[in-house]
């Protein structure tokens, strides 16, 4: 007799622990059921109705009968969910384009005004340095030069531009 109820009691938790996987089933189903499309309807319901069936006290027999139809219906109606593919230039993505882009025309336009400022400061380092050789050499010339640019040098620097449109005297062939 001992046995006999020791195997009725094994077999009920065993009854019990399928009885609770199945309700963790019917969760899983029931979420799969919201997501689905409604084509699949009738058979889900079906599939928790036998979860429903198996939450009952049954024999072994009806729960091994329930699980292998739920396979099978399982196995039927399992179908590739469908993933949606963005592309990188979706609507999504145009306003970090945008922004790559005006960081590129900063850039850009930053980098040309640097370039041709450092060409400028090295000319105006060249004629400094021209200036300053003409003064080591003739202090008495660019200091009458200075001093002709501080009272007229609006004139000066017409005459300076005149002068250097004069076209050069052509060398004599020989």
């Amino acid at each position: 007799m001992d046995k006999l109820e020791e195997k009725i009691e094994s077999l009920e938790q065993v009854i019990e622990a399928l009885i609770g996987r199945c309700r963790n089933i019917e969760i899983v189903v029931g979420g799969l059921a919201e997501s689905e499309p409604k084509d699949y309807g009738e058979t889900l319901q079906s599939i928790i109705t036998l979860l429903r069936r198996m939450g009952q006290k049954a024999s072994l027999n009806e729960v091994k009968n329930s699980l292998s139809q739920l396979r099978e219906k399982m196995e039927l109606n399992s179908k590739k969910s469908e993933t949606i593919h963005y592309h990188h230039l979706d609507i999504r993505s145009r306003s970090r384009l945008w922004w790559l882009f005006a960081i590129f025309i900063t850039v850009s336009a930053s980098s040309g005004s640097c370039i041709s400022m450092l060409i400028r400061n090295h000319q105006l380092s060249t004629d400094a340095e021209k200036y300053r050789v003409v003064r080591a050499f003739y202090p008495l010339q660019s200091k009458q030069l200075d001093e002709a640019y501080h009272n007229n040098s609006e004139g000066l620097l017409a005459v300076a531009d005149s002068l250097l449109q004069l076209p050069e005297p052509k060398k004599k062939e020989e």
